[in-house]
């Protein structure tokens, strides 16, 4: 059976051959460079005809997508601000802890104590706010990353209606698309898309 099916095979493969040749074969002597051309051209046109399957760059889409950039310019300021705030208790503490040291000698010892654990509560505290900025500025990340799929999907959802795209799969750096002909990238298309249905709103919301 394994013999068979590999010359069944073999047969199969002779056959495309054979059509290749019938079709492309010139009936009389032409220009190689013409034939090249016209052997691309219906190649091509053969390769629109089937495909199914079409891929998008989403690290390209993040980068020149305006609202990606606008909801990034966001996070990165409110991750500035956090930063800042944690940056002025963490001062805070580290004045009341120098004030302590100094101050300490000449202290009783139930007045020393008190001071060490309220100390150490003002400490807690500070690792308390740093856990809740960075549990905000996470939930901030998700909400954005999921406005941005949202606007993605809803732009797709009608752009594929008169296309012949079945699918349409991811293409980052390192991902599973390692290969995709240029007539199945829809990058820059998705792009401009996305573009210019951003622009009206935004500047309806800022008049």
């Amino acid at each position: 059976m394994k013999q068979l099916s590999i010359l069944l095979s073999g047969v199969a493969l002779i056959g495309v051959i054979l059509l290749l040749v019938l079709r492309f074969a010139p009936e009389e002597v032409t220009n190689p460079a013409e034939t090249k051309k016209e052997l691309q051209q219906a190649v091509k046109e053969d390769l629109q005809s089937n495909i199914q399957v079409a891929y998008i760059n989403t690290d390209t889409v993040m980068v020149h997508y305006a609202l990606a950039k606008k909801l990034e310019n966001q996070l990165a300021q409110q991750q500035i601000r956090y930063k800042n705030r944690i940056s002025s208790e963490e001062k805070k503490l580290m004045q009341k802890l120098e004030d302590f040291r100094e101050k300490a000698p000449t202290m009783g010892r139930f007045e020393g104590q008190m001071k060490q654990e309220e100390l150490q509560k003002k400490e807690r505290e500070l690792y308390e706010l740093q856990d809740d900025l960075s549990r905000k500025l996470s939930k901030t990340e998700r909400e954005y990353t999921a406005q941005i799929n949202d606007s993605l999907e809803a732009f797709l959802e009608d752009y594929m209606k008169d296309k012949p795209f079945k699918i349409a799969v991811t293409q980052t750096y390192g991902g599973a698309v390692l290969w995709g002909h240029q007539d199945a990238d829809l990058t820059q298309k998705v792009i401009a898309g996305l573009n210019s249905r951003f622009e009206p709103v935004e500047n309806s919301n800022n008049p």
